[in-house]
C-alpha cells in the first residue's frame, strides 16, 4: 500500500515509462532506489545521496548501468546534464533548489516530491502538480522545460 513518502511513484515511474534515457535519482530511498532499478533495467542510472550510510543501504543494486555517488556541488561537472528523468527528493531544499536550476533546461522531465507551497510552478514552461488519489500530500511536482505533457497519464493521480 501507498504511504505518504512514496506518492511520487506514479509521476515517476509514467516518466520512465516516457522516456528512453539515462535516469538521475537525487535522495536514495525505499520507495525509490530499488524500483527505478526494476524499470529502468539497462538504462544509465545514477542514484545520488548526501548521507553515505544511508546510500550504502542501496549498493548491492550497484552495476555497470547503475551508480552511486555522494552529493557535492560538483556532481553535474563529473556526471553531465543530460538526463531524461530527473526526481529530486534530497535531504534539504537548499539541495534540491540547487540541482532544480541546474538541471531545469536540460532534463526532459524533472520530478520533484514535497512540491506543495513551494511555488516552483514559474520554473518550467510545463508543468502539473499531482495529488495522488489515496494520500492528497505531499504533492509531486512534473516539470519541463523541452517536453510537453500532453502524453503524460498518470494513473491513480490528479493535477489542477
Amino acid at each position: 500500500s501507498m504511504k505518504d513518502e512514496s506518492t511520487h511513484q506514479p509521476i515517476l515511474f509514467e516518466a520512465i515509462r516516457q522516456t528512453t534515457g539515462a535516469i538521475l535519482e537525487l535522495g536514495a530511498g525505499y520507495s525509490s532506489t530499488e524500483q527505478i532499478h526494476l524499470l529502468a533495467e539497462g538504462r544509465k542510472i545514477l542514484t545520488v545521496d548526501d548521507n553515505q550510510v544511508w546510500l550504502d543501504h542501496f549498493r548491492h543494486l550497484e552495476s555497470d548501468t547503475h551508480q552511486f555517488a555522494l552529493f557535492s556541488d560538483k556532481l553535474f561537472e563529473e556526471y553531465g546534464r543530460d538526463w531524461a528523468v530527473v526526481f529530486v527528493d534530497l535531504s534539504t531544499w537548499d539541495q534540491r533548489m540547487w540541482a532544480i536550476e541546474k538541471l531545469r533546461y536540460f532534463a526532459e522531465y524533472l520530478v520533484i516530491h514535497d512540491a506543495q507551497d513551494k511555488n516552483l510552478d514559474r520554473l518550467f514552461v510545463y508543468h502539473r502538480e499531482y495529488r495522488t488519489n489515496d494520500f492528497p500530500m505531499p504533492t509531486t511536482l512534473l516539470g519541463s522545460n523541452i517536453r510537453t505533457l500532453t502524453g503524460i497519464n498518470v494513473e491513480g493521480a490528479s493535477y489542477g
